[in-house]
């Protein structure tokens, strides 16, 4: 769940991160369009100033205004051109005519130094002297002469994110050309700070909790600000942020229940079991094998139990799982060493004592089991072992005679195991020759009632007989199955009642106190 959680996170991060970054584009993208345009109109004007300064006279005369309105059908951006008298107040202007009387100007915000020679003076935010209009906009004036761009022109300027046009002389002060009306209180007075004025901005900031764009215009003093808090943002992509909410919600979902099943097979037995199959894992359990006419201890049975953290696991749970992951052989040779090692360890004074361990069918049709057992002894030697290699009926193929031959050359013993519950023949079982029939514990259990199954009991004894094997009752758990197995001639046996299968300490103690 938590997987699918992240994955889920992570998507919503992204569509975050890519909506930020769209944010920044178009701040950007707003800011350098405005850049560019008061470059434009900064441009028309100050070459029109150029242009008055060499070819008309400072004097208000009719003429000289007509020319003048002749050259304003020529540019883009100007709609004012005023003269300005001797103490430069301004005496016409091609709007108005001649004024009743000069109308003053006010004290400009900047002056600088234009293409020609000649200074000139920024005046921001002002109406033209004497025309009578509020409209107000971007005065600039050189020599004798004015001109104003179109006061509407300059809120026009605040397209899209921009909320401030301001100017920047250095030594000079901060002085502002148009503002946005709506623009937010705190960042009216946060955006006149050196922090937002003196240097370009482009991304969000943190502390800010806020997306700022201060762009410094290359080659003027005018600065492009634009503003948008962390809330205006969210509500500028709330359908976007929302959808990709919902589909984290669902990429996570689907990651749940598609993953899910597959993490829980991961944990199952049949992804784990090879690491499992290490001899530290490893727990044999031996259960005697009864001489049922002495009731001496004849040998035992190796059977496999697997350790997993602090569980013991069975047969049943562990063969399933290593079948499926083709671990057959592994296991097989994991019990032999084991199994030898602990009785090599514990039980070395052991005398023609018979070992029988139950092998998967394909590691005995291989033909590979005698060389394996060989190989185990030949590094923890016990020469009071007789190996008994049990076959099951149900696997009876060519390839088992084959196999039987050579563990008979190895001087290893043979048996049938789970005998009756298969479909082989006498033809069949004489071609193994086996050294012992076990009698399934199936027919032992029903001995009592005197089944159908019971009785067929007689019978396997019979063909044993015939193929020269001795047998081996399983599954005794009562007196009277001994003794009925005992009275039909049975020569061993082993059982709950005899013993369950022991660990090797209490198998020491139980062959001390059964010789």
């Amino acid at each position: 769940m938590a997987l699918s959680i992240l994955v889920g996170s992570v998507f919503f991060v992204l569509v975050v991160v890519l909506a930020m970054r769209d944010q920044n584009k178009v701040m950007a993208r707003d800011g350098n369009a405005t850049g560019t345009q008061i470059l434009e109109i900064r441009r028309d004007l100050l070459d029109m100033l150029a242009v008055l300064n060499k070819t008309v006279a400072p004097d208000c005369t009719e003429a000289n205004l007509r020319a003048m309105r002749m050259m304003m059908v020529h540019t883009v951006y100007v709609a004012e051109l005023a003269i300005l008298d001797a103490g430069g107040a301004v005496q016409c202007s091609t709007t108005v005519g001649m004024l009743e009387r000069p109308a003053p100007m006010a004290r400009p915000d900047f002056v600088g130094v234009g293409d020609a020679p000649l200074p000139v003076a920024t005046h921001l935010d002002q109406p033209l002297p004497g025309s009578g209009l509020r409209q107000r906009t971007v005065l600039l004036t050189q020599g004798r002469f004015l001109a104003a761009p179109p006061g509407a022109l300059l809120q026009k300027l605040l397209i899209g994110n921009i909320d401030a046009i301001r100017l920047q002389r250095p030594g000079s002060g901060l002085g502002t050309a148009v503002v946005r009306t709506d623009l937010p209180a705190p960042w009216s007075t946060t955006l006149l700070t050196p922090d937002y004025t003196d240097r370009s901005i482009d991304g969000y900031q943190v502390a800010a909790a806020a997306f700022v764009h201060v762009l410094l215009v290359p080659g003027s003093y005018y600065i492009v600000q634009s503003v948008v808090p962390l809330g205006a943002f969210v509500d500028g992509y709330v359908v976007v942020l929302a959808a990709a909410a919902a589909i984290a919600i669902l990429i996570a979902l689907l990651m749940y229940f598609a993953v899910t099943p597959v993490f829980l097979g991961w944990r199952g037995l049949e992804y784990r079991i090879g690491a499992l199959l290490v001899p530290e894992n490893m727990v044999c359990v031996y259960q005697p094998i009864i001489d049922l006419k002495t009731g001496r201890v004849a040998g035992c049975e190796v059977l496999m139990r697997l350790r997993d953290r602090h569980t013991i696991l069975s047969p049943d749970q562990v063969i399933p799982a290593v079948v499926q992951r083709g671990l057959t052989w592994t296991l097989d040779v994991l019990v032999v060493r084991s199994a030898v090692a602990e009785l090599v360890r514990v039980l070395p004074d052991l005398k023609d004592f018979k070992v029988a361990f139950n092998f998967f069918p394909s590691s005995v049709s291989s033909g590979m089991v005698g060389s394996m057992i060989a190989s185990v002894l030949e590094k923890t030697p016990h020469k009071g072992l007789i190996f008994n290699v049990e076959v099951l009926e149900q696997e009876y193929q060519d390839a088992i005679i084959a196999a039987v031959a050579d563990l008979r050359a190895h001087q290893f013993l043979v048996s049938v195991d789970d005998f009756g519950t298969g479909f082989s023949n006498l033809g069949s079982v004489k071609a193994l020759s086996p050294d012992f029939l076990k009698i399934d514990r199936s027919f032992v259990h029903d001995m009592e009632n005197a089944t159908v199954r019971s009785s067929l009991i007689p019978e396997i004894i019979a063909i044993g007989r015939a193929v020269g094997a001795m047998m081996v009752a399983e599954g005794i758990e009562t007196m009277r199955q001994y003794a009925m197995l005992k009275g039909l001639g049975v020569e061993f046996g082993q059982g709950f009642w005899l013993s369950k299968p022991l660990p090797i300490a209490a198998f020491a103690e139980y062959l001390a106190e059964h010789p």
